[in-house]
């Protein structure tokens, strides 16, 4: 090949890359933006073992453990990490959410949700990174005593008191929180940091979440005693609970159930 059909080659090929390059600049449409000027609301629920992404960042600045990740400043933390990516939080909440709670493998759904109330170009940008829109939602449904956290409602105005003001009402979110004063109720106990709390509930299950969710947010494996059952799987995953956030996997070898105790090894191996 002589020396000009290499350089035509070669400007082909530099030519493609720039061609290439350019495209890769445009604003592309993004097609899950919603059909409205208005905020909306998206939600998140985190995959037990997988990483939080604004946690993981969290410990990378910090040159901290995952673990270590300061739980009381969650949305404060998110609110922050998806500013320096562009996208506005309006406002944010953290959320009880019933699970089955027969399901402790790593993948199984936290019982927990995020949801973000954000602009619409911003809710299309987060629902491609795991994230639900939810439609035809009015924000105010996320006010009250119904939620762990809130920008807008901090976790200490959630009161025992609160919950007997509360009844079961037939929202777009009733599926999602299910009933509403037993959720009233996790709330409250994980703003009190007091399991007690968790006896007004009547729903085993709930209850069961209820224990477990104050024992994580505090660290305490002992509290997983409170539930009786030591061989279900309500206990197993309160255990698993604590043994992931403290990252402590000595306390797995509380749960009898051989893959089980594999599950909570697994979760609670330094991230």
């Amino acid at each position: 090949m002589d020396r000009n059909a290499v350089l035509f080659t070669i400007g082909i090929i530099l030519a493609s890359l720039g061609i290439i390059y350019w495209i890769a600049q445009w604003d592309l449409p993004l097609v899950n933006t919603p059909n409205t000027s208005q905020p909306v609301w998206v939600l998140m629920q985190p995959q037990k073992c997988a990483e939080i992404p604004w946690r993981k960042d969290w410990s990378l600045q910090h040159g901290k453990n995952y673990a270590d990740f300061p739980l009381e400043s969650e949305l404060s933390v998110l609110q922050t990490y998806y500013s320096t990516k562009g996208i506005t939080i309006l406002d944010a909440t953290f959320t009880y959410q019933s699970t089955n709670e027969t399901c402790t493998a790593c993948g199984c759904p936290e019982p927990f949700v995020f949801a973000l109330y954000v602009n619409p170009t911003d809710a299309a940008r987060l629902s491609v990174s795991g994230f639900t829109i939810l439609d035809n939602t009015n924000p105010y449904i996320f006010t009250g005593p119904l939620f762990r956290q809130s920008i807008s409602q901090p976790v200490s105005s959630v009161l025992t008191t609160d919950c007997e003001k509360l009844f079961s009402t037939n929202t777009g979110l009733d599926a999602l929180l299910g009933n509403k004063k037993e959720s009233c109720y996790v709330q409250a106990a994980i703003s009190a940091r007091d399991a007690r709390v968790c006896e007004n509930i009547s729903t085993t299950q709930v209850r069961n979440t209820c224990i477990s969710e104050v024992a994580v947010s505090r660290r305490d494996a002992e509290l997983c005693e409170i539930i009786p059952e030591k061989n279900s799987s309500a206990y197993a995953s309160c255990i698993s609970g604590v043994a992931g956030i403290a990252q402590n996997a000595t306390l797995c070898t509380r749960i009898s159930d051989a893959p089980a105790k594999q599950w909570c090894e697994l979760g609670a191996k330094p991230k």
